[in-house]
């Protein structure tokens, strides 16, 4: 029985981010970032004392990466929910890891104001 609730984020143009990424990648890869999904809703704020769940920082509380090696998907935690918000995936690697990341802040934003 999971205690957070995880949705994967659903943009205006009807478009999911994370689901449509987990489709597109290896299906290795996606194992293993589902995997870590199920255990943000088993475990949820719990995993940042893992490798696991990192807090970014520089962009506000509560928005996180949620680390699949070699996967990594932006989660922000919605508190007046009590739901984590897959915003968007990315295969890491050093030359992206700033592009992602701007863009999931920009996935915040958007989630934010809607």
């Amino acid at each position: 029985m999971s205690t957070y609730r995880v949705e994967y984020y659903t943009r205006a143009n009807g478009h999911t981010p994370v689901a449509e990424w987990l489709d597109e990648i290896d299906r290795e890869a996606s194992s293993v970032v589902r995997a870590k999904i199920e255990a943000l809703e088993e475990y949820g704020l719990e995993l940042l004392q893992t490798n696991m769940l990192k807090l970014i920082t520089g962009y506000g509380g509560d928005f996180f990466e949620l680390v699949g090696r070699p996967c990594r998907v932006a989660t922000y935690y919605d508190r007046s929910r009590g739901t984590f918000v897959l915003l968007c995936g990315w295969r890491k690697t050093k030359q992206n890891q700033r592009e992602a990341i701007e863009r999931a802040c920009r996935l915040l934003n958007e989630y934010r104001s809607t």
